[in-house]
């Protein structure tokens, strides 16, 4: 056999106890695929699907989605803002007030200095990740 496997073994999924499923969309890339996202018994999130009555993508998931439940508990994950005085300073955690308030008063600034269209905001559910 040039290709594949000479013993086939059956792919086995882990069964994942699922109290109920959320309907969400994958946050992954901008297509925006319907995706549901089953909670356990503790409330965490153990697992994704499709979901089929969606047009965009009729209950099929690339990998990434198929993984998006993943995200949750990945180590690295930020919890909390950070924010840095200077560019050579390392990051500090702050609050989200503290970093929301110094976001808007640099847009402000920039604002004021190159005038009202100098900057803009993209809005998407998955601006984080593409």
């Amino acid at each position: 056999m040039i290709f594949g496997r000479r013993k086939r073994k059956p792919i086995s999924i882990p069964a994942k106890p699922v109290k109920e499923w959320k309907y969400t969309t994958c946050n992954y890339c901008s297509t925006g695929c319907a995706i549901e996202l089953g909670l356990g018994e503790d409330g965490r999130i153990v697992t994704s699907r499709g979901h089929a009555g969606a047009d965009v993508n009729r209950g099929k998931l690339c990998i990434k989605g198929l993984l998006e439940h993943e995200l949750f508990e990945s180590s690295g994950r930020g919890t909390v803002p950070l924010a840095r005085d200077k560019a050579h300073l390392p990051f500090q955690p702050t609050s989200w007030d503290a970093a929301l308030d110094a976001t808007a008063a640099k847009i402000k600034d920039i604002q004021a200095k190159y005038g009202r269209d100098a900057f803009a905001v993209v809005s998407t559910g998955q601006l984080l990740t593409e």
